[in-house]
C-alpha cells in the first residue's frame, strides 16, 4: 500500500492538490514579502531631538536617534524602542514603569507597539495606584 504523502496523479493539472512531494522546493508566491509600509514619515530632526533633550530633561545615557526615511513607529529594530513625543509628556522619562512591562509580558509585545493613548492610560493606571 502506497503512502499518502509519496502517492502522486498522473495529471499534469496544476492545482489539483494530488502532488504531493513535500521534498519540491516552494513556490515563489509562498515567500514571504515584507508588508508594505504604514503611516506617514516622521518629521523628527537632530534640532529636534536636542529641544527634547532638553525640555524633558533626557540623560546623556538615553540615545536618541532620527528615524531613516524607511523607518516608521511600527518597524521593529533589536535593541531599540520608537517612542513619540507624547510619551515624554506623560513622563515617561527612560524607565519603563512596572506597570507597562507586565502588560507588555502579558501579551508578549514590545513597548513601541503601543502607541501615545494606551501608553497615557496605562501610566494613568499605575499611578493611581501610587495613591
Amino acid at each position: 500500500m502506497d503512502s499518502p504523502v509519496s502517492r502522486s496523479d498522473s495529471s499534469s493539472e496544476p492545482g489539483d492538490g494530488s502532488d504531493c512531494d513535500l521534498m519540491a522546493p516552494l513556490s515563489l508566491s509562498c515567500v514571504y514579502a515584507a508588508p508594505p509600509l504604514v503611516g506617514p514619515t516622521s518629521s523628527v530632526f537632530e534640532d529636534k531631538l536636542a529641544e527634547w533633550r532638553s525640555r524633558y530633561s533626557l540623560r546623556s545615557s538615553i540615545i536618541l536617534r532620527v528615524p531613516t526615511p524607511e523607518e516608521r513607529a511600527s518597524s521593529y529594530i533589536p535593541g531599540e524602542i520608537s517612542v513619540y513625543e507624547a510619551f515624554f509628556d506623560s513622563s515617561l522619562r527612560g524607565m519603563i514603569p512596572a506597570l507597562i512591562v507586565a502588560f507588555c509580558n502579558l501579551f508578549e509585545i514590545s513597548p513601541s507597539q503601543l502607541n501615545s493613548p494606551a501608553w497615557r492610560i496605562l501610566i494613568a493606571i499605575q499611578n493611581l495606584g501610587d495613591l
